[in-house]
């Protein structure tokens, strides 16, 4: 079986185009849009494995194009929107927790769900290779590799067996974090407005994803998938899917069970430890940060 991934670009009109990657060769895909392979994602998923076939096979039919001359675009829908999954990993927690100076819940133990937080498409999406401005008035900005979900059907109250059936396919996350912005100091400890997620998490490009949309029929387990960040070139987190707390299936049945999921729609899994929160070596101007996920790509992102 050929694999393949999908991309998009921006074509000289500036509209975005779709693209297919077979064996590190990328190629446009005429009269196709990514809107249309997420809207019926089953029957483009096998008319893309044929195109991919035959292309291996010699077909040249398509344009090659450059890709490193390509101006990537997130491979999603630019209106969906991010459920971003917090403290995921046992060592991201534990970490964190003794920073902020909370004691350290087993939250399954505890019996308690998933926590999530939101990111509006429009706002917080990147591309691959694309600068993010550092944010005006922060000193804290940090990094988090995430593995991101795509999903590919409408999904309500799903069960945690069939939920990987409503992925397209999956994808490298950057939940880039002003951690300046998570406390509102001028709320009492005991105050329930004193943490500021949306502050910290929502601003101006803060979740770059991609570079490609690889499909679920490629990826074995999302549940073992290395996942590695560098700054610059140094590795700053070096971990595994494999610690999520809560799995890519338990966060979509949960999320499903609390309102409908939509074609296009990410889910981001959570981060291991390494983040500058825990290190207290946060994001410069000039920092380049790289994130590789499993045989997903690796999505890089220049801070401007």
């Amino acid at each position: 079986m050929t694999s393949y991934k999908l991309f998009q670009f921006l074509s000289p009109s500036g509209s975005p185009e779709l693209g297919i990657l077979v064996a590190d060769q990328a190629y446009r895909l005429p009269d196709s849009s990514l809107e249309a392979y997420l809207s019926d994602t089953g029957v483009q998923h096998e008319r893309m494995k044929v195109l991919a076939r035959g292309i291996a096979d010699g077909d040249k039919t398509l344009e090659a194009i450059d890709l490193a001359a390509a101006q990537l675009v997130a491979p999603t829908l630019s209106a969906a929107t991010v459920y971003a999954c917090g403290a995921n990993y046992p060592d991201h927690v534990e970490n964190m927790s003794k920073v902020m100076n909370l004691p350290v819940i087993d939250v399954r133990a505890a019996g308690l769900p998933p926590f999530f937080f939101m990111i509006p498409g429009r706002t917080g999406f990147a591309a691959h290779a694309e600068d993010v401005d550092y944010p005006t008035g922060v000193q804290r900005l940090d990094f988090e590799a995430e593995l991101a979900v795509i999903i590919g059907q409408h999904a309500r109250d799903v069960s945690e067996k069939d939920a990987l059936s409503y992925v397209a396919g999956y994808s490298c996350a950057n939940d880039l974090s002003a951690r300046d912005r998570l406390v509102r100091h001028q709320e009492g400890v005991g105050s329930p407005f004193r943490y500021d997620w949306i502050g910290m998490k929502v601003f101006p490009k803060s979740c770059p994803l991609g570079p490609y949309l690889t499909p679920a029929e490629f990826v074995a387990d999302p549940e073992d998938l290395s996942i590695k960040t560098w700054v610059n070139e140094e590795v700053r987190q070096d971990s595994n899917t494999r610690h999520h707390i809560y799995s890519v299936a338990e966060q979509i049945a949960f999320l499903s069970s609390r309102f409908d999921l939509w074609p296009g729609d990410v889910i981001i899994t959570g981060t291991p430890a390494g983040v500058g929160a825990e290190t207290g070596r946060f994001i410069s101007k000039g920092d380049t940060i790289r994130i590789k996920i499993g045989d997903l790509g690796a999505l890089s992102t220049r801070i401007a």
